[in-house]
């Protein structure tokens, strides 16, 4: 969220230092990767993390199942 909010703002900045976006471009391409390789090193979401975490909650947060269809 913070990248979202100072990229324009800094990239305005190096170019008025540099007079072009080489250095810009190349900030973005590698926070992009840096990015990328946390994403990449986080655990797996296809899995259940917290085993019933559901039953602390009030019954009124609770979700109801849904049979599946036939």
């Amino acid at each position: 969220m913070l990248g979202m909010a100072t990229g324009g703002w800094i990239s305005g900045v190096l170019f008025g230092f540099y007079d072009h976006y080489l250095l810009t471009i190349a900030l973005s391409v590698t926070t992009s990767l840096a990015g990328a390789s946390v994403i990449m090193s986080m655990d797996q979401t296809d899995r259940v993390l917290i085993l019933d975490w559901e039953e602390g909650l009030p019954p009124e947060a609770r979700s109801t199942p849904v049979p599946a269809a036939d």
